[in-house]
């Protein structure tokens, strides 16, 4: 999993660098999902001045529901160190690049 930001997603307080992520499992993969390539879903997560994660949703589909909803349920999870702008903890909106491949 891959996190970062866009330069349009945090207007007038735009970190240049992603929080570092403090708990981050990994997404399930659903049993029932089928594919013969790695799949990919882009995830934007709104990280709350506390470094949780407020709000979460899908940027790039997988064109999978159960693919997307996994990713969307494993960032959901995820807690981040809290962004500091000027010394102050900030809101901050990254993304999250989350891969599925079978082994």
């Amino acid at each position: 999993m891959d996190t970062f930001i866009h330069a349009s997603d945090n207007p007038g307080n735009a970190p240049q660098q992603p929080p570092a992520t403090v708990h981050a499992p990994p997404p399930r993969t659903p049993p029932d999902s089928v594919w013969d390539k790695p799949v990919e879903v882009v995830v934007i997560a709104d990280v709350a001045s506390t470094g949780h994660v407020a709000a979460v949703n899908v940027v790039t589909s997988s064109r999978q529901r159960e693919i997307d909803r996994a990713a969307l349920e494993a960032v959901r999870q995820w807690q981040f160190e809290p962004t500091r702008v000027d010394g102050e903890a900030v809101p901050v909106r990254v993304r999250v690049r989350v891969r599925f491949a079978r082994l």
